[in-house]
């Protein structure tokens, strides 16, 4: 027996804001902390993010708003506006295909209409679910680029500033004002040395149910 998918809202359920959001939250992907000195990410309950006090907060710690510079650089921005068109074209596309089964469902005089139908609403199920993982892991290798200039840009101004630990902003629990932030710094030197990123969708490499 065959299963019938619902068509309505199938395309919105799974392609919708699930992946529109994924683009909205850059931060999530980028290190949680950078050590420089070997570059080693720290989570941020780690015992060193509790421990950053205005007592051992000095010109050799210094912490940095990943988010911020997620969300407030160009090359940040430009991955959310690229994730947005992306996502739009491919829903329109989907859309399409979803308003022409529709339109098969209204007209058809037959078994063999309805079977073809079945047949069109299994395919466009299956496109869903590639879609969403093609563009998903598109994203994925962007921010892995975009992670990976952001240490750089860390590990230099770090050097010029002698700083040896930087530590992820919401990984503090306290800090005095006399805490370096070098925040806008990276942000100013992503805009300034930062290649663009492209998200580039590999349809079909690797199945979604993989």
């Amino acid at each position: 027996m065959r299963i019938l998918f619902p068509l309505a809202s199938l395309v919105s359920l799974l392609l919708g804001a699930d992946v529109v959001a994924v683009a909205r939250s850059t931060v999530d992907n980028c290190s949680s902390a950078i050590a420089v000195g070997g570059v080693k990410k720290m989570a941020t309950d780690s015992k060193v993010g509790k421990s950053i006090t205005a007592a051992n907060c000095s010109s050799a710690i210094a912490v940095v708003d990943i988010k911020k510079v997620a969300t407030d650089s160009k090359v940040g921005k430009d991955i959310d506006k690229q994730m947005a068109a992306i996502n739009d074209e491919s829903k329109k596309y989907l859309l399409d295909l979803e308003s022409k089964i529709k339109s098969m469902e209204t007209n058809k005089k037959s078994d063999s209409d309805a079977r073809k139908i079945e047949d069109m609403q299994l395919i466009l199920y299956d496109l869903v679910r590639q879609k969403k993982y093609d563009i998903a892991k598109a994203y994925r290798v962007a921010i892995a680029s975009f992670d990976a200039e952001i240490k750089k840009i860390i590990e230099k101004i770090c050097v010029e500033k002698n700083i040896k630990i930087v530590i992820a902003h919401d990984a503090v629990v306290y800090a005095s004002d006399a805490c370096l932030d070098i925040t806008d710094d990276v942000i100013r030197n992503v805009n300034k040395s930062c290649p663009p990123i492209k998200v580039e969708v590999k349809e079909g490499e690797e199945s979604a149910t993989a």
